[in-house]
Order: structure tokens, then C-alpha cells, then sequence
């Protein structure tokens, strides 16, 4: 599903390529199409069938049983595709045998039938369908005056086309709106990622998969960033929810799985938006709070830590004990490096583990500010 969504975002921010490209595309193949000489077809068929006038009797017979093989079809097939039927045809249409050059013409026999079938494609449709019954034409002649057995016939004459077969104006567009959107998906994804293909590597790997909040080491980049651009008022608070190891043994993966994103959501719904949330061990949490007050981080803690304790966790009908969150923070007024900060909350998550059922915010000299309940 985060794969998805990670996709989803890069095609919504490079929206704009995807629509130029498929635009692109769509008016390119408009112009080509427009300036491109159209292409008519038209098609012709014959039948082969024993001469009844010149055979009688067993020669009829023996005639017609001939059909069946492909020796004289096919022969036939030959003749109607060679050179001399194409010349022959452009003599009588009282044109150089090059004019046709432009013009394709093309005979095959129909599967299981004594029937011939010709294709010509051309520009002109008017052309294309005299060179279709001339070329036919010539090749009756030809069998006629060579083949006194067998009898080549036309069967449908040539009709005149009147809408090209290419361009097609609409197939055209389809096609090249397919391709120009799938280009433009790969221009998207590639400028999103090509830029710093090790920076999105990193990006994508600092996600914790269950929780979908940072990795510890990730999160810790963060606050260093952060705490040397300015690090005034920022508030670093560990969860501690000693229960979920254990849990993890009990509950199914998918129930794990499903806890995990609660307690995550819980701990979104609580703090700002521009907060960080990091995995922080198999059995805590960490929030970074940049420009807050004591205050306002004490009333998202107070939150978060009833929102827990009030978690119902499913586990197959089975009653396990309720989540007991035990919440340490620091406050900090003054810039410190972050190894000092973490050390400081780790303090504070220990002695309120201790207490019990406490949490406690501590500031930088490490005197007690306020004792968080976490009932």
C-alpha cells in the first residue's frame, strides 16, 4: 500500500509533464496525419473451377478432384502476382508499368476453397480499383489461353473504396494518447528520481513499514538538522509501551500490524503536522516537537498517553492487559548537541519508569519541570 502511495505522490507533483507529453503527442500525430497521403484498399475475388465444356466423363471427374490439391490453385495464385499481369494491366490502362510503383497489389488462396482473393492499395481510390479488375482480368486471359482444363473466373469484382484505410484519424489519436501519457508517467517518475537517486533511496528506506514514521538513525539525522539551524524551544519526548513485545509474540502479524498503525495514528492525531514521529526501539517511540511550548507539548503528551491506556487491543477473543505508557521528555531552551539531548530523554523515559505510572519533562540542567500522569 506505501508503495502506492509513494507512486501516486510522484505522478501528482509531475502532473504537468504527463498532460504536456500526452498533448504533445496527440498534435504531433494530428499534424502528421493531416499532411500524410491517404491510403486506399480494395479487394477482388476469383474462383478456379474445371473446364465442363473441354472435360467430359472420367476427365471431368479426375478434374475436379484436382481442386482438392494446391498445386493448381497455387499456380494460379502465382500467375495473378506476377510481373507480367501487373504490365499487362498498366498497357491496357495506357500507363508506364512505373506509374504503378505506388500501388500494391497482393493474391492469396483462401483456406479450404478453390478461391482467390486480391488486394490493392494505392492513393488514388479510382486507380487502385481499375488496376484491381485489370490485373484480374489479365489473369483470366492468361489461364484461359494457356489452361484449356480449368477455368479462372471472376467471382466479386473490385469495389471503389471511399475512406482510407490510413491514416485513421481516430486509432491514431487513441494510440498516440496511450503512449504520450505512458512517456509522460516515465519522464515524471525519472525527473523525480534521477535528480539524486541517492537521496530518494534514502528517503524510501528511512520509513519504518509498519508504522510508517522514521527510522531511528533517520530521525536522529533530523534532529541534529534541525537543532543546528535553530533548536530554540523543541521538545523531545520518548513513548515507552513495555507491552508490545510480548504482544508481538501473542497477537497474529496482521493484528501486530494493525495495533502498531493505531498507536501511530493516536500519536499523529496529537501532535502538529510538522512534528517528527520516529520508531525509536521495538518497544517505544520518539517525537520531536520543534518551536513549542512547555505547555503545549505537556497537553499532547497528556494526550497521547491517555489515548494509549484507553487502546483497545484486539487478540482472538482473548482479554490482554491494557497498554501502560510511560512518557520522559526534555524542554530545551538552549542549543545542545543531540547526543546530549537524546541522553537526557532516555533520563527522563528511565525515572518515569520507575515511578511507575510518570512521566516527567525535564530541562537542560536537568531539574524536574512538571510530572505528567499517564493513567
Amino acid at each position: 500500500m506505501e508503495e502506492l502511495t509513494f507512486a501516486f505522490r510522484i505522478l501528482k507533483r509531475g502532473w504537468w509533464i504527463i498532460l504536456s507529453t500526452a498533448v504533445l503527442a496527440v498534435s504531433i500525430t494530428s499534424l502528421l496525419s493531416a499532411r500524410s497521403i491517404p491510403t486506399y484498399q480494395t479487394n477482388l475475388r476469383m474462383f478456379v473451377t474445371a473446364d465442363m465444356i473441354q472435360l467430359e466423363g472420367r476427365d471431368l471427374i479426375y478434374g475436379y478432384s484436382s481442386l482438392d490439391g494446391s498445386s493448381i490453385v497455387t499456380t494460379f495464385v502465382e500467375i495473378t502476382n506476377s510481373r507480367r499481369m501487373r504490365e499487362n494491366a498498366a498497357r491496357n490502362f495506357n500507363q508506364a508499368s512505373e506509374f504503378f510503383d505506388r500501388y500494391t497489389a497482393s493474391t492469396v488462396d483462401l483456406p479450404n476453397s478453390s478461391v482467390l482473393e486480391l488486394v490493392v492499395t494505392g492513393p488514388n481510390p479510382q486507380v487502385v480499383q481499375y488496376f484491381a479488375n485489370a490485373i484480374a482480368q489479365s489473369a483470366v486471359d492468361f489461364v484461359r489461353a494457356n489452361y484449356s482444363a480449368y477455368k479462372l473466373e471472376i467471382l466479386d469484382s473490385a469495389f471503389l473504396p471511399t475512406i482510407p484505410i490510413r491514416p485513421n484519424f481516430v486509432q491514431d489519436i487513441v494510440v498516440s494518447l496511450i503512449l504520450g501519457t505512458v512517456l509522460g508517467i516515465l519522464i515524471a517518475v525519472g525527473a523525480d528520481l534521477l535528480p539524486n537517486p541517492v537521496e530518494t533511496f534514502q528517503r524510501w528506506a528511512s520509513i519504518d513499514r509498519p508504522t510508517l514514521t522514521l527510522k531511528r538513525k533517520y530521525f536522529e539525522r533530523h534532529m541534529d538538522d534541525w537543532l543546528n539551524s535553530d533548536g530554540m524551544n523543541t521538545n523531545l519526548a520518548l513513548i515507552r509501551l513495555a507491552e508490545l513485545p510480548q504482544l508481538e509474540e501473542n497477537l497474529v502479524s496482521t493484528g501486530f500490524k494493525k495495533l502498531l498503525k493505531e498507536i501511530t495514528q493516536i500519536i499523529r492525531e496529537e501532535v502538529r503536522g510538522k512534528d517528527i514521529i520516529s520508531r525509536w526501539s521495538d518497544d517505544s517511540f520518539a517525537v520531536l516537537m520543534p518551536r513549542v511550548s512547555s505547555d503545549q507539548a505537556t497537553s499532547a503528551l497528556e494526550q497521547i498517553s491517555r489515548k494509549l491506556s484507553n487502546l483497545n487491543i484486539e487478540d482472538g477473543g482473548l482479554e490482554p492487559e491494557p497498554l501502560k505508557p510511560v512518557i520522559g521528555a526534555v524542554m530545551l531552551t538552549e542549543r545542545l548537541p543531540y547526543l546530549s539531548i537524546i541522553k537526557r530523554a532516555e533520563a527522563a523515559l528511565d525515572k518515569a519508569s520507575k515511578n511507575g505510572s510518570e512521566g516527567i519533562i525535564l530541562l537542560p540542567d536537568l531539574s524536574i519541570q512538571k510530572v505528567l500522569s499517564v493513567q
